[in-house]
C-alpha cells in the first residue's frame, strides 16, 4: 500500500520536535567577566575630530523593521560616520558614531584590525540607532531576520572604509583641548512607549572639547529616544532626528557625537519628516544651551573593557509552552554566546557602553550597583547600541513577566545582571588598588 506523501514526513518532524524539547542550551550560569584592558590617567588632553560621509550603496534595503522590509533608492538626508580620537598619558581611543540602527561585532573586530597600525587602546564603536539608515551589514541570521535583512560584502567594505576614513582623519587633527561638560534634564519630551506614564531616562549628558584658542573641537552627548520617525514604507534612507541635531550643532564643521542612553522603552514625539525636523532642531537647541553653561573638568582620560558569558537564549516573544524550548534551542545556535561592555572616562564623564538596548529600569539597575567610591564626582551615563548587539535588557521581573521591552528579548531574565557584573568588574578594575594606596 502506497503511503500518502504528508505522512512520509510525520515521523521525521516528530522526532525534530521532540529532539527540540530537549535543553541543548549552554551552562545556566555564564562565566565570569574577563577584564582584557583597563587604564585611567590624569593628563594633559588632546583631540581631534571628524565627520564623513557613508554615501550608501543603493538601492539598499532599510535596516529596523521586520517584513516586509523598504528598499530605499534615495537618501533624505546624508548618513555619516563621526570620530574622535582621545589622547592622554600616552594612552588613546577612538569614539565612533555611524548613522545605523546598531552595530555587530563583526564591524566592530573589523575596525580594530584596520586601525591596528594607529596602536590605540580602543575604538568603541556605536550606533544612533536610526531605523531609517541601510541594512545588510550584519552576517548573523538571526539579525537579518529581525530587522538588518540579506546580509551584503559592499555595505560591510563602505561602512568599514568610512569609518576607518574618519578615525585617520580625526587621528590626524590632534591639538590640545580642555574637556567642558555640563547635566540636564528634557523633562516631557520622550515618552514611554511599552509602559504608559512609566519613567524614561530623560538626562541630556554634554560635553565639548575646546582648543587653546578657544574653537570646539568636538561636541558629544548623550540623551535616550528611538529614531524610528520616518515612516517604515518609505523608499528612502535618513539619519532621523539625530542626525539634524548633529548637522545643526556642526554646522561650522566640527563633528557633534549624540549616542544614545537607556533608550530601549523611550520614543520621541511625533512621526514624519516633520517630526524629523522639529525634534533635530529642539535636541540641538537643548544640547547648545546645557553646553552654554558647562563647566571646564579635569584633564582625566580611562577605559576599561570587559568580556562577558551570555546566559542562554530564551525570546521572550514566544510564551506558548509547546514552542517556547523549541526556539530557544534555534536562538541559541544563532545568537551570540559572549559581548563586551566598556567603561570609557572623560573629564568628570564615565559612560558605561553596554552593547544592546537597556530601558530606563535597566539602566538605574546598572548604575546603582557601581562602587560608590568610582561614581563619587562623575556624571555617569548608561550608553545603549555599542560594540555589539545583543538585544533588550531589561529587569528580570520584567522579563520573567514578559512586560514592556522585555518581550523583544533574546535572552534569559538573568542577562541583565550579567552584563552588570561586567561593568563592575571592568569599573573596578580602574580603581586604585589597596596596595597602591597605601604607599
Amino acid at each position: 500500500m502506497r503511503v500518502r506523501r504528508p505522512l512520509r514526513w510525520t515521523a521525521p518532524v516528530a522526532v525534530l520536535y521532540l529532539l527540540l524539547l530537549v535543553d541543548w542550551r549552554g551552562a545556566p550560569d555564564p562565566p565570569a567577566p574577563v577584564v582584557r584592558r583597563a587604564f585611567e590617567v590624569s593628563a594633559p588632553l588632546s583631540a581631534g575630530a571628524a565627520r564623513v560621509r557613508l554615501d550608501p550603496p543603493l538601492p539598499v534595503v532599510r535596516a529596523g523593521y521586520a517584513r516586509p522590509k523598504a528598499v530605499a533608492t534615495s537618501e533624505r538626508d546624508p548618513l555619516e560616520v563621526r570620530a574622535v580620537v582621545l589622547q592622554a598619558g600616552g594612552h588613546a581611543l577612538a569614539l565612533v558614531l555611524v548613522d545605523l540602527v546598531l552595530v555587530p561585532e563583526e564591524l566592530v573586530s573589523g575596525l580594530e584590525s584596520r586601525l591596528a597600525d594607529l596602536r590605540l587602546d580602543a575604538v568603541v564603536l556605536g550606533a544612533t540607532h536610526t531605523h531609517s539608515s541601510m541594512g545588510g551589514f550584519d552576517r548573523r541570521l538571526l539579525a537579518q531576520a529581525a530587522g538588518t535583512g540579506r546580509y551584503r560584502p559592499d555595505v560591510v567594505a563602505r561602512l568599514l572604509d568610512r569609518s576607518e576614513q574618519a578615525v585617520r582623519q580625526a587621528a590626524r587633527k590632534a591639538e590640545h583641548v580642555r574637556v567642558r561638560s555640563a547635566e540636564t534634564r528634557l523633562i516631557g519630551w520622550a515618552e514611554n512607549r511599552s509602559t504608559p506614564g512609566a519613567p524614561v531616562d530623560d538626562a541630556l549628558t554634554v560635553a565639548e572639547l575646546r582648543s587653546d584658542a578657544g574653537a570646539r573641537v568636538a561636541a558629544i552627548a548623550v540623551l535616550a529616544a528611538h529614531p524610528t520617525l520616518l515612516p517604515r514604507t518609505a523608499p528612502e534612507l535618513s539619519a532621523d532626528y539625530p542626525g539634524v541635531a548633529m548637522r545643526r550643532l556642526g554646522a561650522d564643521g566640527e563633528p557633534a557625537l549624540l549616542f544614545q542612553g537607556a533608550e530601549g522603552d523611550a520614543r520621541p514625539p511625533g512621526m514624519g519628516v516633520d517630526a524629523i525636523e522639529r525634534d533635530g532642531a529642539l535636541v540641538a537647541q537643548r544640547v547648545a544651551e546645557t553646553l552654554a553653561g558647562a563647566r571646564e573638568a579635569e584633564d582625566r582620560l580611562g577605559l576599561a573593557e570587559a568580556e562577558i558569558g551570555l546566559p542562554p537564549a530564551e525570546p521572550q516573544l514566544i510564551r506558548s509552552f509547546l514552542l517556547r524550548r523549541p526556539a530557544a534551542n534555534v536562538v541559541e545556535w544563532l545568537a551570540p554566546t559572549s559581548a563586551r561592555v566598556t567603561v570609557v572616562t572623560l573629564g568628570d564623564l564615565m559612560l558605561l557602553g553596554v552593547p544592546g538596548e537597556p530601558t530606563a529600569l535597566a539602566a538605574s539597575h546598572m548604575v546603582a550597583a557601581l562602587p560608590a567610591v568610582a561614581v563619587k564626582g562623575r556624571r555617569t551615563r548608561v550608553l545603549g547600541l555599542t560594540q555589539g548587539y545583543i538585544g533588550y535588557i531589561d529587569t528580570p521581573e520584567r522579563v520573567r513577566a514578559g512586560h514592556g521591552e522585555a518581550r523583544r528579548a533574546w535572552f534569559a531574565p538573568e542577562l541583565l545582571d550579567t552584563v552588570t557584573r561586567g561593568l563592575v568588574a571592568a569599573v573596578s578594575a580602574r580603581l586604585p588598588r589597596a596596595a597602591d594606596q597605601a604607599q
